[in-house]
């Protein structure tokens, strides 16, 4: 059975910023008032599948397949 490292949050990578970017670009209408928010986000965790970024309103939750984002 594989194990997981425990995450400690962190900053975004460049290219989880640019997909983060994209995908409230390309969202629907509601989507792009978050852009101000990616500057300041942060992946709060991991499953195997994918990584969560938080922006800073921690009720919004994003997540990323880690082909997507280098992982």
């Amino acid at each position: 059975m594989d194990s997981i490292a425990p995450f400690v949050e962190r900053p975004l990578i460049e290219k989880e910023r640019s997909i983060t970017l994209w995908l409230l670009q390309h969202g629907n209408h509601e989507a792009s008032k978050f852009l101000p928010e990616v500057e300041q986000a942060t992946v709060v965790g991991r499953c195997r599948e994918c990584y969560t970024v938080r922006l800073p309103d921690p009720m919004r939750l994003i997540a990323m397949p880690p082909q997507q984002n280098g992982g």
